[in-house]
């Protein structure tokens, strides 16, 4: 007997799935590539006739606030997108601010989910289903939600880890209809560039050595860090998102994991942000295995790792070595994910190191503006403190801010910020802390 003979009493059309969300219900949509757009497209199609929903769509590949205005759908987010961007800016989806990933205090403190909507893979023999590329939270809310709703990828792969789910668990389930992928630009992969290549080059031959262990954080200048790796041995890898080229570092023999006190010889991520040839090469590999974010981000866990070398982005930096990477001023940006935890692990590591890498400067209508700041913008959040910054690399070099004090650090970051904004930023701090010239 098939699957769809086995659950013929579960399977529904997307249509009949959104029609059983209730006024006031909690419902969380599957994340990034795991978000189950034809439900979601159905729940839309019946916003009007909702009240009191609230959807929680993180990192979503679907614009919702465009096609469900706050009155019908209450959209919640942990995580700016290019979807999602503009419309948390102008309060039409709520902003989560999440950063701390304890399983236990995320199920008692987040609100009430009711139903949480994944894509999974059919059941295999025993009943077990697959998040496919992208654990990341799918796990922990399906496991702790009311009911769950799935829409089936038969192309999905396998791995290794928590990256699974029974069949007696799932409540409701439709077959992907053709076309209704988790299409659109990827919001996490931007297309690769000279500087952000020179950035990942500098940290790959000057601060990092055989046997560490590394996390590769989402963003525009880390993406492709793993391609500068060969020159390196016996490299580990526990990050959140498996970036591209992570792959072929195995396959050569770079990354063994070898020295890894935690999952020793095993690459960790929640999900692959890679091409499509690395997510099917992911597909059951023996040296693969995705995590549920709360185990990936446990700083408890990454502070049991030895040189562990966490590589960030940031959007700014102050002179003081205060990071933010998920707000200009006060507008949502992005948001935290493990960078916070990631950061306070590296510090905690013997050998380790939080390096923050980010371009010197970003131009604005023309005009050069230095993302190494006198001071954070007025209600910028703090994504990582001071104190947990050891490296800044910018196309113009590092700086070791650790250890330093406040005029040493605001010298050293000076020295890296782009050559046209240097006397500017010794003008606006200069005075204060009575910098050298």
């Amino acid at each position: 007997m098939g699957w769809k003979q086995h659950c013929a009493a579960k399977l529904v059309s997307p249509v009949e799935a959104a029609a059983a969300i209730a006024w006031g219900e909690g419902v969380y949509i599957g994340m990034l590539s795991n978000t189950p757009r034809a439900f979601a497209q159905a729940l839309v199609a019946r916003a009007a006739e909702l009240r009191g929903v609230r959807v929680f769509h993180y990192l979503s590949t679907f614009p919702w606030a465009e096609r469900a205005p706050q009155t019908s759908l209450q959209h919640v987010t942990i995580f700016a997108t290019p979807f999602d961007r503009a419309a948390v800016a102008d309060g039409r989806v709520e902003y989560l601010p999440l950063g701390s990933w304890c399983e236990d205090h995320l199920v008692r403190d987040h609100p009430p989910i009711d139903t949480a909507v994944v894509s999974l893979s059919p059941p295999d023999a025993d009943g077990y289903m697959s998040f496919g590329s992208c654990l990341w939270l799918n796990g922990v809310f399906a496991r702790n939600a009311a009911r769950v709703f799935a829409e089936i990828d038969e192309t999905a792969i396998r791995t290794y880890g928590d990256n699974r789910i029974h069949i007696s668990k799932i409540d409701r389930m439709w077959l992907r209809p053709e076309g209704a992928g988790a299409s659109g630009p990827a919001p996490l992969a931007p297309e690769p560039d000279a500087l952000s290549e020179a950035i990942c080059a500098y940290v790959a031959q000057n601060l990092l050595r055989d046997g560490d262990c590394i996390q590769i954080g989402t963003g525009d200048v880390s993406a492709r860090l793993a391609y500068h790796l060969g020159h390196l041995n016996d490299i580990g890898v526990q990050t959140e998102l498996l970036p591209t080229g992570i792959v072929e570092m195995i396959e050569r023999g770079v990354i063994t994991g070898r020295y890894k006190e935690v999952a020793p010889t095993k690459v960790i991520a929640s999900a692959i942000q890679g091409s499509e040839a690395d997510i099917r090469a992911a597909h059951m590999h023996p040296d693969i295995e995705l995590w549920d974010f709360t185990r990936t981000d446990d700083v408890r866990t990454l502070c049991q790792i030895s040189n562990f070398k966490t590589i960030n982005n940031a959007l700014q930096i102050d002179l003081s070595g205060q990071v933010t990477a998920e707000t200009v001023g006060t507008r949502v940006y992005s948001g935290p994910g493990g960078q916070t935890a990631f950061a306070i692990a590296a510090s905690y590591s013997n050998g380790g190191a939080a390096i923050t890498v980010l371009p010197s400067s970003t131009m604005v209508k023309g005009v050069r503006r230095s993302r190494i700041v006198a001071h954070l913008a007025h209600g910028a959040a703090v994504t990582v403190p001071r104190t947990h910054v050891d490296w800044v690399v910018t196309e113009y070099g590092a700086a070791k801010i650790a250890g330093k004090t406040l005029r040493e650090r605001a010298e050293a970051l000076i020295a890296i910020a782009h050559p046209d904004c240097r006397d500017e930023l010794r003008d606006e701090i200069g005075a204060t802390l009575k910098l050298s010239t």
